[in-house]
């Protein structure tokens, strides 16, 4: 059986990053190494992770706060596994998720990097889940050309940050994570995987997305801005419609502006895109009443 290293970036939420550990030391699949970076929380992080007694877990800190891509690439230095898998701290994994994965992996061909598995959300308010299904199937890419395609384009919740295994030789070879970006951090590690090799997907939900805050708007359209140039630059010549995709991002970081109540200026932002999916009508209607609660 192969080894997997587990990354888990931290900062502060002790609660959900105790039930994101727990997730991943229940683990069917039990030869694994569980690193928690600790990038400088303010709570007592390192007190929760070693009055845990499980040989298998290391604990890492950071000095001063250098974000989650920074965090994940440190667990990525001290990996001593073949595979590497990655889960935020607020999410967690069912039981059976690396077993399956590990076993897709031994039976893939060689062209294959890692392997992906579909998340459930926390995120969506249960009537846009639902409305959402009804409009349109949820869709899991394989391969790669198909998987960046799918990764260009906003709320494809492919979920990598906690969803990808993958061999730890890829995960060094396309230098780790964009440590300059606030977020959208899996999207760019997944479009450098994806050009190294190809993913598979497993349909199964084997891994739950928590509740996290609205990000501010500021960090999106910064991380936006790095993702159109990173699009352009790496994707040139590809079957990829970048255009059509950053169009899409702007649609969604209007109603980013808007769920924060800055009406004028999210429909603005949305007026130079348009969405790529009917979901996001859905979620613009989501926005507008979590606008108003805000302005109230």
């Amino acid at each position: 059986m192969k080894k997997v290293t587990v990354i888990i970036p931290a900062y502060n939420r002790r609660s959900d990053l105790s039930i994101a550990i727990d997730s991943v030391l229940n683990q069917s699949y039990s030869n694994l190494e569980l690193i928690v970076v600790d990038d400088a929380s303010e709570e007592d992080v390192k007190g929760l992770v070693k009055n845990i007694e499980d040989s298998r877990i290391k604990y890492i800190a950071h000095d001063e706060n250098q974000g989650g891509a920074a965090a994940r690439n440190t667990g990525i230095k001290h990996a001593n596994a073949d595979l590497v898998a990655f889960l935020d701290s607020d999410d967690y994994w069912l039981p059976k998720k690396l077993e399956q994965q590990v076993a897709e992996m031994e039976q893939l061909p060689s062209e294959y990097v890692g392997t992906y598995c579909n998340i459930s959300s926390g995120r969506d308010n249960w009537v846009t889940k639902k409305i959402g299904r009804l409009i349109e199937k949820d869709y899991r890419p394989e391969g790669d050309n198909e998987i960046i395609s799918a990764l260009v384009f906003p709320n494809t919740s492919l979920g990598f940050g906690s969803t990808l295994l993958v061999n730890r030789q890829t995960a060094v070879e396309v230098g780790g994570f964009d440590e300059s970006l606030d977020r959208h951090q899996d999207i760019q590690f997944g479009i450098s995987v994806a050009l190294e090799g190809k993913l598979s997907a497993i349909e199964e939900t084997l891994v739950h997305r928590g509740d996290s805050a609205i990000p501010s708007i500021e960090a999106v359209r910064n991380s936006k801005e790095h993702l159109y140039a990173l699009f352009e630059e790496e994707l040139n010549g590809m079957p990829v419609d970048v255009d059509s995709a950053i169009m899409s991002h702007e649609f969604q970081l209007g109603r980013l502006h808007i769920s924060h109540g800055h009406f004028i200026q999210g429909f603005n932002r949305m007026s130079r895109g348009s969405p790529h999916t009917y979901k996001q009508y859905v979620r613009l209607a989501y926005s507008i009443f979590k606008g108003v609660q805000n302005k109230i």
